[in-house]
């Protein structure tokens, strides 16, 4: 059985390449959809706060869709907090 490495849902770097991994709400049966890595967070919370994305070359529409995703992902962990409180 192949043991599949979690990975950063927006950069898709690996758990061992960075140096943390949070993970999303858990789902029911197969544990958390999402995940991000503390330089993706750090990117997505200057994003979120209005300054520039630490790399020009990133398109607005994937800018739009990290502050999205990430949106939701901060949605379902204030989510699972409240329900573990």
């Amino acid at each position: 059985m192949r043991i599949r490495k979690l990975r950063c849902s927006f950069c898709r770097k690996t758990a061992d390449q960075v140096a943390k991994l949070a993970a999303g709400q858990p789902r029911v049966i197969f544990g958390p959809k999402v995940y991000i890595c503390n330089e993706c967070a750090v990117a997505a919370t200057s994003i979120m706060e209005g300054n520039p994305p630490p790399t020009p070359a990133v398109s607005r529409s994937l800018l739009q869709k990290l502050k999205d995703q990430y949106r939701n992902f901060l949605q379902r962990v204030s989510h699972a907090v409240a329900i573990q409180a």
